[in-house]
């Protein structure tokens, strides 16, 4: 009786959505799980073959996870067709904490420039950090326009730069933020712009 690596997806405020596969020579009966607060209940089984017993299952489960507690042990139990049963257990981290995020230059968050035809362009760079899970992405934009991807200078997204091109002289304001693994979103931080035409 096997249980493969689970795939774990935490998402906020607390449901842990879980995939796996289970596998033994006489089939797979259930498959059930407990939390450590003493809540339980029995996965999905997707791809059952009653006449393919021996086959691998592909399983899949829905945990509630109470938004008070950030770490969670949860056993996962297969029972066989027999009656045997494994269990494995995981080790859950609930992100339920923000990123945060820095620009470092512009070293003012109020920026004076001169407007040239046909747009200016303004580098960008700064940090980011996230205490639980990881940065997945840093993203910027004018005003109320959509969110563009930064550029990571290091792997784990804890330097990036961008430039932005701004092809029209009344935009006041940029700002950047910082996403998580689960989607937990920093406060953004803004660089208000005084665009000026050249006299």
């Amino acid at each position: 009786l096997h249980i493969a690596q689970a795939n774990r997806i935490i998402t906020v405020p607390g449901i842990l959505l879980i995939s796996g596969h289970a596998q033994d020579s006489n089939g797979i009966r259930s498959i059930r799980w407990q939390l450590d607060d003493g809540s339980l209940g029995e996965a999905t089984i997707t791809d059952a073959k009653p006449d393919q017993a021996a086959e691998p299952v592909t399983w899949e489960l829905a945990v509630p996870l109470p938004d008070q507690t950030t770490q969670y042990q949860l056993i996962i139990t297969a029972e066989d067709n027999v009656g045997r049963t494994t269990s494995g257990q995981v080790s859950i981290l609930v992100d339920n904490t923000v990123p945060l995020v820095n620009v470092l230059e512009p070293s003012t968050n109020f920026l004076r420039l001169l407007w040239q035809e046909p747009s200016i362009a303004v580098d960008v760079l700064g940090l980011s950090i996230d205490v639980d899970t990881a940065v997945q992405r840093v993203e910027w934009r004018l005003e109320d326009g959509d969110y563009t991807p930064a550029v990571p200078t290091k792997e784990d997204w804890s330097e990036w730069q961008f430039t932005a091109t701004i092809s029209d002289k009344n935009i006041r304001w940029m700002e950047v933020r910082a996403v998580d693994v689960v989607g937990n979103t920093s406060e953004p931080e803004r660089l208000t712009l005084d665009i000026r035409e050249v006299v």
